[in-house]
């Protein structure tokens, strides 16, 4: 019989969320891409609020454009390929120990 590896399962379900979020991010892309009436409202409110009126266009589209990147972007850290990033990482994500910090053995 075939044991459950408990991290595996975990990580494949952290996936959800991500996916979830990212699948949000790019549905309403659509709207602040182009230019729909609600969205237009929207900033313009935003806008107003963080007085900065009449930029509703370019706040909007910057947005946009951020919005894009966390979507579809990888880890920002990360300056390696997709799979030399995730080979450097520890148990828990964070990058191991730089080499002249672990203790040397005598």
């Amino acid at each position: 019989m075939a044991t459950i590896d408990r991290a595996r399962v975990l990580k494949w379900l952290g996936w959800l969320p991500a996916l979830y979020a990212a699948h949000i991010m790019l549905w309403y892309e659509q709207f602040k891409l182009t230019g729909a009436e609600g969205s237009v409202m929207l900033f313009n409110i935003l806008a107003d609020w963080l007085w900065i009126s009449g930029y509703e266009k370019p706040f909007r589209l910057s947005v946009a454009i951020a919005e894009l990147i966390a979507a579809l972007g990888r880890d920002p850290a990360c300056h390696l390929p997709p799979r030399a990033c995730r080979a450097d990482r520890g148990a828990h994500g964070a990058p191991d120990a730089p080499r002249h910090l672990t203790a040397v053995p005598s």
